[in-house]
């Protein structure tokens, strides 16, 4: 079996579109505290602690073939998949398919580093978006998501010789 391979740049029709208006990527829809309590990341916690999360976050919407994040690059931002799927590239390589309710960033946040992967729309996707302070008070006030998002890291190659997503 061939592993699906992206060279240098993904096909041509992944590239992010020129032209929008450069706002357009906000989405400014509320999220659903039920939907985010099933949601694996944030599961047990109470609807105020939820709300406090969604306070703290902006919403961001990607289309179908848009660059989401590039391996190598410096990121800034922690993103959880509300609707939609991405695929992630390591190395040129596809390495997975990711989805409602799985993440992307944790590495690069919680080690400063470069990102470890490329992350690509495969549908139109909303995510819950993260910057660094925001991050920081979710992994400090949340221990249990701190350690799921841990743990996920782990899964994904930090502390195995490949820090730095």
């Amino acid at each position: 079996m061939t592993a699906n391979r992206y060279v240098a740049a993904p096909p041509a029709e992944s590239q992010n579109r020129t032209g929008t208006d450069p706002m357009s990527f906000f989405d400014r829809e509320r999220p659903d505290l039920g939907d985010m309590a099933r949601l694996g990341l944030f599961e047990g916690l109470a609807d105020d602690e939820l709300d406090e999360i969604v306070e703290r976050t902006h919403r961001i919407k990607i289309k179908a073939g848009d660059v989401v994040m590039l391996e190598r690059f410096s990121g800034e931002q922690f993103l959880v998949i509300l609707e939609g799927q991405v695929a992630i590239v390591r190395g040129g390589d596809h390495v997975a398919n990711l989805g409602a309710g799985d993440f992307i960033g944790e590495i690069g946040m919680l080690t400063g580093g470069d990102r470890t992967a490329s992350v690509f729309a495969q549908t139109d996707t909303k995510f819950l978006a993260f910057n660094v302070g925001p991050f920081e008070e979710l992994i400090l006030g949340h221990p249990l998501v701190r350690a799921r998002v841990e743990a996920a890291a782990r899964d994904r190659g930090y502390g195995k010789g490949d820090e730095g997503s």
